[in-house]
């Protein structure tokens, strides 16, 4: 009679252990629920955040395309809220890595930029210096223009295959974060109903043996769903651990191409452009040299035609002044001939009229 009530004693404090047992089950089981909800959340916060910095790279990458097709070589900085500029390229990265140059510059702009910005988010200021290129070969606008266009067209599709890679790597972390809950939410049922049935199994039993035997299930069945909850807790674990490797690695291999063919693209334009220019400035510089020698060559044939009409008015000039003195001195000897004609008539005259009184005297006198 005694062994009775220690029975139910004993049955009941077995109850007890099942159903805390039971609760520490349900509680590993919200635990596991939680801890799969936070890494969606966390696996949702990355995917943001990865979405962000593509964003971020893309906008950088249309910025510096822009910069790029601007093709100007005048940047803006602002040092303690002074604006200064413009200034070449060389001379801002002299100013930027070279302490030596200037103070910090703390914020720059130039065509093609949409604000100001801090000289660390501009790639071509954050190069450690000018890039030596080799125009082998010169295009036309219209060629490089075109390529540009398809180059940006390519830039944008392999930017939307990322953007739909990150989509599809938010939506299957979703839906293993789903998965995740929807086992631990099994677990846990099935826990509840394990319980319920050992329960009632002990219930409807009324020998020790068969309580036993219900209690011994019970907690081999919390047993092997405990183990469950573990393995499905690190299989998600795991699971979203790998897809966000797989993810991560993926978007930056894509981003680290995506800005090397932005680099290498930018590079070439950019070569390309200097060979136009220096082309144009060996054209430029013939032809100044072409019209320097034309000129040269009227100047010197309009000297020497000068020179010739001067000469040749110079021998008019002298032969007319010969002629004149020629002219003027035959005049003078004309003269000098008729005063000596003029004087010898006088003298003869004189003496054939003081012959002739000499002679009336004479007659005049006999």
């Amino acid at each position: 009679m005694n062994a009775a009530p220690e029975l139910s004693l004993d049955e009941e404090v077995r109850l007890a252990n099942a159903a805390v047992k039971a609760a520490a089950g349900a509680k590993s089981a919200t635990k596991a629920k939680r801890t799969a909800d936070e890494e969606a959340r966390e696996a949702a916060a990355r995917a943001r955040t990865l979405a962000k910095a593509e964003a971020r790279a893309r906008a950088a990458a249309e910025e510096e395309a822009r910069i790029e097709a601007a093709g100007g070589d005048s940047w803006f900085f602002i040092r303690h809220e002074v604006q200064h500029g413009p200034a070449t390229l060389a001379e801002m990265k002299a100013h930027i890595w070279d302490p030596a140059v200037g103070p910090t510059i703390d914020r720059v702009w130039t065509e093609g930029m949409d604000a100001w910005k801090p000289s660390y988010e501009v790639r071509k200021l954050c190069e450690p210096g000018p890039e030596d290129h080799a125009a082998k070969a010169v295009e036309s606008n219209a060629e490089t223009e075109a390529r540009l266009r398809n180059t940006a067209e390519i830039r944008a599709a392999e930017q939307a295959r990322i953007a739909a890679a990150v989509r599809a790597e938010e939506e299957r972390i979703s839906q293993e974060a789903e998965a995740a809950r929807a086992a631990a939410e099994a677990v846990e049922a099935t826990a509840a109903e394990v319980v319920k049935d050992a329960e009632n199994a002990a219930r409807a039993e009324g020998n020790r043996q068969a309580r036993l035997a219900a209690a011994k299930a019970q907690a081999e069945e919390e047993n092997r769903l405990a183990n469950a909850r573990a393995k499905a807790a690190e299989d998600a674990r795991m699971t979203a651990a790998r897809v966000k490797a797989e993810a991560a690695a993926r978007i930056s291999a894509e981003k680290i191409k995506a800005a090397e063919t932005a680099r290498t693209e930018a590079a070439r334009t950019k070569a390309e452009k200097e060979a136009r220019a220096a082309e144009a400035k060996r054209l430029a510089a013939e032809k100044a040299l072409a019209q320097a020698e034309a000129d040269a060559k009227s100047r010197a044939e309009d000297a020497a035609r000068v020179a010739a009409a001067n000469a040749v008015a110079a021998e008019k000039a002298q032969a007319k002044a010969e002629a004149d003195a020629k002219a003027r001195a035959e005049e003078a000897a004309r003269i000098a001939t008729a005063k000596a004609v003029a004087a010898e008539n006088a003298r003869i005259a004189e003496e054939q009229a003081r012959a002739a009184e000499a002679e009336r005297v004479a007659v005049a006198k006999a």
